[in-house]
């Protein structure tokens, strides 16, 4: 079973998973989940993908046959995804993220990449990222603050995107609206 630390508050428990992409494990108040929990064939595969949540850093969505066009050059960005046609999503929710501070109701992962030898396919540029989670309750409710941040640890600068994968319950009872002005399709390859 992978190591994991507990954040609780009141009826509220959330918990993560370092060392499987710095992931959200689950996310419950009371007996309901808010995340889709992580299943135990997940868990034991230590596959990311079945969390409730992981991070997506230095970049979300797909960059196009990993090739980036940036600062005048083209980078080679590696494909990290099996025999998927694009890089995705960044390198974070595949690297183990460190414990920088851990208490009863709060915590700060943190990921640092060198982009040294082979790391460098993965980004070709250092960085450092964090995670902060805390979670607090407050007249019954249950609030999970998180956030994600990236440094810059190198001289040149480069593109970034940030953002959590999150995964919802899905029941009999879920429904889903929005209102959209606009949207993008996309391709056969999930590019927009």
């Amino acid at each position: 079973m992978t190591e994991t630390l507990s954040l609780e508050a009141g009826g509220a428990r959330v918990e993560l998973a370092p060392a499987i992409g710095g992931a959200i494990a689950r996310f419950r108040v009371g007996d309901a989940d808010v995340l889709r929990p992580v299943s135990e064939e997940a868990r034991a595969a230590a596959d990311v993908r079945g969390y409730a949540c992981y991070p997506l850093v230095p970049y979300s969505n797909r960059i196009a046959d990993g090739r980036l066009d940036f600062g005048g050059r083209s980078h080679a960005i590696a494909r990290n995804f099996g025999d998927h046609p694009h890089s995705i999503h960044g390198l974070g929710w595949q690297r183990p993220w460190k414990v920088a501070a851990h208490d009863k109701q709060s915590a700060l992962l943190a990921l640092d990449h060198t982009a040294e030898g082979t790391d460098a396919s993965a980004w070709p540029w250092p960085f450092r990222a964090s995670q902060s989670f805390a979670l607090e309750t407050s007249g019954g409710n249950a609030t999970l603050m998180a956030t994600i941040a990236i440094e810059n640890t190198g001289s040149m600068p480069f593109p970034f995107g940030l953002g959590f994968h999150p995964f919802f319950p899905r029941t009999a009872a879920t429904e889903l609206g929005f209102h959209a002005e606009a949207l993008w399709e996309t391709d056969a390859t999930q590019l927009p």
